[in-house]
């Protein structure tokens, strides 16, 4: 019973996520600090973890094709709900980071925690976690590398190419913006 109740808050969010492309007319839409800081109060509620756990966003804006932008979205949805779920106690109070910005010619999107980390020897290129398995999906449709990591918490790391779909996407504008949710 846990586990579809999970799953039908995860389908919440997805379904969140696309009435999000129903409204849109453009092409490209623009992944930002408003529409991060949103989905990820959505997650963290869906999660249950509303009141104990916060998210902080520094994130870089970017514009991107509808076609890159879903996937970097359901990964955002998938790294906060394993976040939520492996990393923290039920009752536990924590916090989880979410950045976003251009390397060179990439975009690193990183969601950490400061839960209690991965287990020893854990390979996200080789668990057969449904979630991980979509998002490793996800990071080969958009030309990049997914990737975690230990760093005082778990650390998801999506990185890939700014230049692809054609091109259309680029930084929406130089500054960085900072914002948290509670």
């Amino acid at each position: 019973k846990g586990a579809l109740d999970a799953a039908a808050r995860r389908i919440g969010v997805v379904a969140d996520i696309n009435r999000l492309f129903v409204k849109a007319s453009a092409v490209e839409s623009r992944f930002d600090d408003h529409f991060v800081r949103e989905l990820a109060a959505k997650c963290v509620t869906a999660n249950g973890a509303a009141g104990r756990i916060s998210v902080e966003t520094k994130i870089s804006p970017i514009a991107l094709g509808q076609d890159r932008f879903l996937p970097l979205a359901l990964t955002m949805v998938e790294a906060i709900s394993n976040a939520i779920e492996h990393g923290f106690a039920e009752d536990e109070i924590g916090r989880i980071h979410i950045g976003g910005r251009p390397d060179g010619a990439h975009y690193v999107f990183e969601v950490a925690d400061t839960g209690r980390g991965l287990p020893a020897g854990f390979d996200a290129g080789r668990t057969q976690s449904v979630g991980l398995m979509l998002v490793r999906t996800f990071a080969t449709r958009l030309g990049g590398a997914f990737e975690m990591e230990n760093n005082g918490g778990a650390v998801s790391r999506l990185t890939f190419p700014l230049a692809g779909s054609g091109g259309k996407e680029r930084a929406a504008h130089p500054g960085v913006v900072k914002g948290v949710v509670e």
